[in-house]
């Protein structure tokens, strides 16, 4: 069987555009190679339907040159497109892209905000409390300022030092108004023997605490994080704070409020403990918004 010398055309476009298709995936980098053979077999299309089925287009002067002018405009088009879609993708980021430092940061980020998460998350009021030890520093101070009035009493306060009543050697003082002079020798703290300025602390309060001032240093946590995590801080101070002024308070009241605060029956048991609890500010709502920051933060994220 002959074909015609329009069947041969036919047949060297198809595979012309079925040569460039291949190109396109043997040759990914490469892709103008495959879309310039498409072009070509393309416009080429285009001719071929024109002569074969225009028939008095086909006997004009001039019609070739139309023609192959034509084609090229065709060519053009398909190239320039193909051009445009290539340069908006090279603009877009590519996930492939993603350097092997930007990976790690991300996943670093991710196990440093779950850490925040696992801090604050599943605990309700009685649980925060426990966790920076509150109860039990209440009732560490209880006794230590028994102790403190012991040696008052003895004519030996100067020989008292809260630093031996501390876990640690770590204590908070609580700079009251009024009572912090400046001298030569710097601040001087201004206190008698009923005045009560500074709370011990606890082992565990001290790595809770620990914990929080991690958190507001490291550079993996948003900042929209740490905001709520200071504020979390900010109440726990506020209460360790208070626990001083109830101490403070009832100390010059009564010294009785502290030598008889575990004995049932009378007026005093129980009062110290029983005004830090209803004047004390609730960690609670104060964790939710780490929470809701952290849940915020992972829906921008993603």
């Amino acid at each position: 069987m002959a074909f015609s010398d329009e069947g041969n055309i036919g047949i060297g476009l198809a595979l012309l555009g079925l040569g460039g298709a291949g190109a396109i995936m043997v040759a990914p980098e490469q892709l103008w190679i495959g879309w310039t053979m498409i072009a070509i077999a393309t416009s080429g299309g285009a001719a071929h339907f024109t002569h074969h089925f225009c028939d008095n287009l086909r006997e004009r002067k001039g019609f070739v040159l139309v023609l192959i002018g034509t084609s090229l405009i065709i060519s053009g088009s398909i190239l320039g497109l193909v051009g445009a879609f290539q340069m908006d993708s090279k603009g877009e980021p590519h996930n492939e892209g993603q350097t092997e430092t930007g990976r790690l940061v991300s996943q670093a980020q991710f196990t440093k905000v779950a850490e925040v998460e696992a801090f604050f998350g599943g605990k309700d009021e009685n649980d925060l409390r426990q966790l920076f030890d509150l109860p039990n520093i209440l009732q560490k101070n209880i006794n230590t300022q028994i102790i403190r009035v012991g040696f008052i009493k003895a004519g030996k306060e100067s020989d008292f030092f809260y630093s031996n009543y501390t876990d640690n050697g770590s204590w908070i003082m609580w700079a009251k108004p009024g009572y912090f002079s400046t001298g030569p020798s710097g601040v001087q703290l201004n206190t008698g023997p009923k005045d009560v300025h500074h709370l011990v602390t606890t082992t565990k309060f001290q790595g809770s605490q620990r914990k929080l001032i991690e958190f507001s240093n490291s550079v993996l946590i948003p900042d929209s994080i740490k905001v709520e995590i200071n504020g979390f801080n900010d109440a726990v101070n506020k209460d360790t704070e208070l626990m001083m002024q109830i101490l403070d308070e009832k100390l010059h009241e009564d010294e009785d409020y502290f030598l008889l605060n575990m004995a049932m029956g009378t007026k005093y048991y129980g009062v110290i403990v029983s005004a830090f609890a209803v004047r004390m500010i609730h960690l609670k709502p104060a964790a939710d918004r780490v929470l809701s920051s952290i849940a915020a933060s992972w829906k921008i994220s993603r």
